[in-house]
């Protein structure tokens, strides 16, 4: 926290000699959170976008991509080049989470990807048959109840048609009847 102190709130101290101007390249990620707080207080906020920000670094010698360059191309070119900059001023309070909110869902796509993933991973190496079977629809609301009621083969093998017809029928009528209970029992049989 004390990084970030002196990163949002140290620029901040200027506010006394004068209007701020707060210049971010990655708006949208590692620069939301300090552009909320200048926008909190006041702050002009303008975005260098990444072409320029290319074409910029390619005028200066180097090829090192470091923070600490970047700020200083970031600088001169909020100093001397006005026109590479773009505003961010935003009319309403949720387009500025709009960003942020989108990463939120990138990060849970991804997350059931993996969990998806992991559980292929572990019905192919308890039992590859019946992970033929609710593989591809394991995302479903129905299969999943079925992987959580009988958590193993050998449970999913006990239990009688009938119980399994009517659990998936409740959940899935339309692929209860694709996923039918007979074929359950006779890919729960098998290795």
């Amino acid at each position: 926290m004390p990084r970030f102190a002196t990163v949002v709130a140290g620029p901040l101290e200027f506010k006394t000699h004068g209007r701020l101007l707060f210049v971010v390249d990655q708006p949208a990620t590692i620069g939301a959170l300090p552009l909320a707080v200048a926008r909190d207080e006041g702050v002009l906020l303008a975005d260098l976008p990444g072409l320029a920000m290319r074409r910029i670094a390619d005028l200066h010698a180097g090829e090192a991509k470091t923070d600490a360059r970047d700020a200083a191309i970031i600088a001169e070119a909020a100093g001397s080049m006005p026109h590479t900059l773009r505003s961010l001023r935003l009319a309403d309070e949720p387009l500025a989470e709009l960003p942020m909110l989108c990463g939120f869902d990138d990060d849970l796509a991804a997350q059931i990807t993996q969990t998806s993933n992991g559980i292929r991973g572990l019905l192919t190496q308890i039992h590859p048959a019946l992970e033929r079977v609710l593989g591809p629809r394991l995302e479903h609301p129905a299969v999943l109840d079925l992987l959580e009621r009988y958590p193993s083969p050998a449970a999913l093998a006990a239990t009688d048609e009938k119980t399994l017809a009517n659990r998936l029928t409740k959940l899935a009528p339309r692929i209860g009847t694709g996923l039918g209970p007979k074929s359950f029992k006779r890919w729960a049989n098998r290795p």
